[in-house]
């Protein structure tokens, strides 16, 4: 069981014993942070459960997540996939399980939708929770969920999965910033990706190359948190201390739903002032 998945060797273990001693939960959480494998975890943990392959062709699973048209995980989608659903026998298999992936995009009410099953569950039903913020889960939730943490991956299994995808690893300094997170490693291996348009705006201010800075700012997306943490690692590592006071004021001034026209501007005015 989860041979083909590396890294995460007790939370598998945690899952194998509670198959192999018929002890598998109604309601699990999965957590931590982002971009570890918990939802590929997840979804084999379902095929095991259901005894199948082909999860799309499965009637007895269901996963939910946030249509790309919405900001949340809406009450709607919580009580046709699941509410509603949980009360159905199964059709083909023994169980029924569902997978909710970014679990903390469930509002309130989303969230106290799924109460009364993680309460009162069909003893057929499996439910699935994934998050990277858990602290966004209301209390009722947790109390009602067997949580297991995901720990960050090492580095060697960083270096093994990124090798078997894009055929390259991570330098020291690049998985100093990946921390542990396979998305963010995968991204900083992409050919002209955010973080080299932002590593690139760098050296142009190293070199006091204001017209360069501008062009380099162009291709910078500043409405992604990323952005604004990869630059303060930049300048850190680059020893640019007075400079990463100014990231974090720009930070706040864009939450504050500053306009990305008006952070590019000031980030501007400010950096290359401090230079």
């Amino acid at each position: 069981m989860f041979e083909k998945i590396i890294g995460h060797e007790e939370s598998k273990q945690i899952l194998k014993n509670d198959i192999v001693n018929d002890k598998v939960s109604h309601a699990y959480l999965f957590s931590g942070i982002e971009g570890i494998g918990k939802k590929e975890i997840a979804l084999e943990f379902a095929k095991i459960l259901l005894n199948t392959e082909h999860l799309n062709a499965c009637i007895d699973f269901k996963l939910i997540e946030k249509a790309a048209d919405k900001q949340d995980i809406t009450v709607e989608q919580i009580r046709k996939q699941l509410a509603d659903d949980v009360y159905i026998a199964p059709a083909t298999c023994d169980r029924k399980v569902y997978i909710i992936n970014d679990a903390h995009l469930m509002n309130a009410s989303g969230q106290n939708a799924i109460l009364k099953t993680l309460e009162e569950p069909p003893p057929y039903v499996v439910i699935i929770l994934i998050t990277h913020k858990e602290q966004e889960l209301l209390t009722t939730v947790m109390s009602r969920v067997n949580k297991i943490k995901f720990n960050k991956l090492t580095e060697e299994n960083i270096d093994e999965l990124t090798d078997k995808a894009v055929g390259r690893k991570l330098d020291v300094l690049q998985h100093e910033y990946a921390d542990g997170s396979l998305k963010i490693a995968l991204e900083l291996l992409k050919d002209n990706n955010k973080y080299d348009k932002i590593k690139a705006c760098v050296d142009k201010i190293k070199f006091e190359d204001k017209y360069g800075t501008l062009k380099a700012l162009e291709e910078v997306d500043f409405k992604d948190d990323e952005t604004f943490r990869y630059f303060e690692y930049i300048f850190l590592k680059n020893k640019m201390y007075n400079l990463v006071p100014v990231v974090e004021k720009l930070k706040t001034r864009m939450e504050q739903n500053g306009s990305e026209d008006m952070i590019k501007t000031a980030f501007v005015i400010n950096i290359l002032r401090k230079e």
